[in-house]
């Protein structure tokens, strides 16, 4: 009975935090915290996604840590497998998120990208 009742609520309170925790003004936000990372790590190309109920800002070398270290996460876990479900890029400013199609996001900084020889 116990059981069911938190199968149920949970079922309700999730797609209310997502909801809340996926909002424009959050994406937004992780947008210019994106921008602002890879500017300070002179243009470290930085992703955003939205894992865990919230947006969260991430580089490569994140990705291979969590793959690496942390328990619980996929072996096979890299950047070119998390590209569906990545919703923005920094090296070309690439939003592809579902819904937030024509964000805006103040930036301050211009990141200039330098092929490598």
């Amino acid at each position: 009975m116990q059981q069911n009742f938190v199968i149920w609520l949970a079922k309700i309170i999730a797609p209310l935090i997502i909801k809340w925790r996926g909002n424009l003004y959050h994406f937004e936000r992780a947008i210019r915290e994106a921008e602002r990372t890879s500017y300070r790590h002179n243009g470290k190309r930085h992703y955003v996604y939205f894992i865990g109920g919230r947006y969260r800002v991430l580089n490569r070398k994140q990705i291979q840590h969590w793959r690496n270290v942390t328990k619980g996460v996929r072996v096979d876990l890299s950047v070119s497998r998390m590209k569906n479900i990545q919703l923005y890029d920094t090296m070309g400013h690439v939003n592809s998120h579902p819904f937030y199609t024509q964000v805006n996001p103040r930036i301050k900084h211009t990141i200039v990208y330098k092929q490598a020889n």
